[in-house]
């Protein structure tokens, strides 16, 4: 009796990977995930370029108020994670910096 619940113990994950596989398919790599999305992102780039031509900027202050809101309801690691992406919105970039990026942009001023 030992020995048969320990060779079915020895062959769990198996088992369990092989039910994972047959029901919900194989699971991808990270690194194909990441190839397929650099191709895409590759692929798409002269859409985005033609889309953002004549892009005005955003006001991002309702968001920065609805993060900032979130952020002293949220706790752990949600909260850090609303934290981060609001700090993001302080950044402003300097003229030099705003220039080079119109630069890299065909058809922009």
């Amino acid at each position: 009796m030992r020995g048969a619940i320990g060779a079915r113990d020895a062959n769990a994950n198996w088992r369990i990977r092989s039910s994972l596989n047959e029901t919900l398919g194989e699971a991808p790599t990270p690194s194909r995930i990441i190839d397929r999305a650099t191709r895409n992102q590759q692929y798409l780039q002269p859409e985005y370029r033609e889309a953002l031509r004549e892009a005005s900027p955003v006001d991002s202050a309702p968001i920065a108020g609805y993060l900032d809101a979130e952020a002293q309801t949220l706790r752990g690691e949600a909260q850090k994670g609303v934290q981060r992406v609001r700090n993001m919105l302080n950044y402003t970039p300097t003229p030099d910096e705003s220039s080079r990026a119109r630069a890299r942009w065909p058809g922009s001023t």
